[in-house]
């Protein structure tokens, strides 16, 4: 089937974007324009602004979603991959049924990922209830909270609390004072600079390793820690 192009003028430049379930593969970029466009092989493909004007998307196939750079974007569900990369607004992803990829986003609130997790770049809070995968996070410029991850886990610079628990091995840098959660089914790496303090809690299945300066760290020791 041939490509379709489908677009919509705003006057907003942060508009809410609402996507529904797609079958397919997702690519969303944002743009220094203010039109919100989608390109899929899906005749059928909707893209209206409702009375309550929030932008309303839905496509049977895979789907390219163009949108300006400061917009907001709640996605139902991804039955394929998705990824996500200069959309500055909130995200708030439901359910993606493969990899899930970020890049240069905003604060960001994730469901369900039942592939891997990449996040790089992210402005605020990064948040994810289950990836079933693994998970890597770099460069986020608030808190990163992972509260289930199936696989390995990895967190890099971040600037917020780090709350973490993999089923497998973790390695995680921290940054910033404060109480720390890390929970490892396996081995359990924690990096941090000479800036550093704060109160962790440990948790590891395997091998633990602690790179901080001498007299930074408290432990509280529990059963299986």
């Amino acid at each position: 089937m041939n490509e379709s192009t489908k677009s919509l003028s705003l006057t907003d430049d942060a508009p809410r974007v609402i996507l529904a379930e797609l079958p397919g593969d997702l690519h969303v970029a944002g743009t220094d324009s203010l039109d919100v466009s989608l390109v899929t092989d899906d005749d059928g493909a909707t893209l209206e602004l409702d009375p309550e004007g929030l932008v309303q998307v839905r496509s049977g196939s895979d789907l390219l979603l163009r949108l300006p750079a400061a917009a907001s974007l709640e996605v139902r569900a991804v039955r394929g991959d998705a990824r996500i990369q200069g959309v500055g607004g909130r995200l708030d992803i439901h359910e993606v049924n493969g990899d899930l990829k970020l890049r240069d986003v905003g604060p960001t609130r994730i469901g369900r990922v039942y592939g891997d997790l990449r996040a790089n770049a992210v402005q605020g809070d990064l948040w994810a209830e289950a990836v079933f995968g693994d998970a890597a996070v770099r460069a986020i410029s608030g808190a990163v909270t992972l509260e289930r991850v199936q696989a390995d886990a990895l967190v890099r610079d971040a600037a917020g609390l780090v709350q973490v628990s993999a089923g497998a091995d973790a390695t995680v840098e921290l940054k910033v004072p404060g109480e720390h959660r890390l929970e490892a089914g396996a081995d359990l790496r924690l990096i941090a600079g000479p800036a550093f303090a704060g109160t962790l809690e440990l948790r590891a299945g395997g091998d633990r390793r602690v790179d901080l300066p001498e007299g930074r760290l408290q432990m509280e020791e529990r059963d299986g820690v």
